[in-house]
């Protein structure tokens, strides 16, 4: 079963920034995130989000080599989705 926010980022990477946005992905699993904005949720623990444009990636820290991509939506979309992911 293919994870939700896979499916947004290939529909989203179609269009125009699928190499950056591969770039993107791969530097947040191999916890190389420090050149983007990210931030630490404040409702969270150990949850993250990095902007990218009118998107964001949201992923959890679960340990110094091993993050897990949780949400990649639409600005305001992504933080009405982490409500309803009861995490």
């Amino acid at each position: 079963m293919v994870e939700k926010w896979r499916k947004e980022v290939e529909k989203t990477a179609r269009n125009f920034w699928k190499k950056d946005l591969e770039e993107i992905i791969q530097d947040i699993i191999n916890n190389d995130y420090s050149k983007y904005d990210f931030k630490y949720l404040s409702w969270y623990k150990n949850i993250l989000r990095i902007r990218v444009w009118n998107y964001r990636i949201v992923f959890k820290e679960v340990k110094l080599w091993d993050n897990k991509i949780i949400l990649f939506w639409k600005r305001w979309d992504v933080y009405k989705s982490l409500k309803n992911l009861n995490i």
